[in-house]
């Protein structure tokens, strides 16, 4: 029997963009998952259906990401296991739990790290707005961002308490559109809190850096299997 790959991450690590390359270049294919939500072109890893606990899909793996139900047949991809690698993309932790159970030694699960590193965030957040940040804004920002990256790797709360509200309060002063920063912000952070919490669920992470690295990485992976 082949694996069933997961491609896991935070919103726009690139998991969607990663899975039709893979499935392009004949390494895998694409695992049937479906949805509630409307399908978003030809590319889109779901398959839109109106009622996810339809018998005739009979998914056995349901879960909501962003107010969207997700439902997947494990029974369905058993039996394409026989023929294909299988891929899909998953980021509920719940359900990473049930499909490692489920699948035992034939699933691999993948994690792509949006970005450790916040200060790489933060830079590519000021590029692609073409923001003007004074150098001392911008060091405040990066100060904070590294020791932000660093609480987390080594889970000490009291430091990333301390210099998220800093970094948060700074933001605030210097970005225009402070929302829409503090809501990407929030959720990298808040992935990368999963990722570290979580680590004996995945098998293999890749860094986010650009995406033909990023589908390389991942390539190069599944070749192992």
């Amino acid at each position: 029997m082949y694996k069933f790959f997961i491609l896991s991450g935070a919103s726009s690590a690139g998991k969607t963009t990663s899975l039709n390359a893979l499935v392009k270049s004949g390494l895998c294919e694409k695992a049937p998952k479906y949805s509630e939500r409307e399908e978003r072109g030809d590319t889109d890893d779901i398959i839109h259906v109106d009622d996810i606990y339809d018998t005739a899909i009979s998914c056995d793996v349901i879960y909501t990401m962003y107010n969207n139900k997700y439902g997947i047949n494990t029974t369905q991809i058993k039996d394409k296991l026989k023929l294909k690698h299988q891929i899909a993309v998953v980021s509920d932790i719940m359900s990473l739990k049930e499909l490692k159970r489920i699948f035992n030694e034939h699933i691999i699960v993948i994690y792509i790290l949006s970005d450790k590193n916040i200060v790489n965030f933060i830079t590519d957040y000021i590029d692609k707005n073409k923001l003007n940040i004074s150098r001392e804004d911008k060091d405040k920002l990066f100060y904070s961002a590294h020791n932000i990256s660093n609480a987390i790797e080594k889970q000490e709360l009291k430091e990333f308490v301390g210099f998220n509200k800093r970094l948060r309060k700074d933001s605030q002063r210097i970005f225009e559109r402070h929302d829409d920063f503090i809501k990407r912000y929030k959720s990298l952070v808040s992935s990368y809190q999963v990722y570290v919490n979580n680590r004996p669920l995945y098998d293999h992470r890749v860094l986010n850096d650009k995406d033909v690295s990023r589908i390389t990485q991942c390539a190069d992976i599944i070749r192992q299997y």
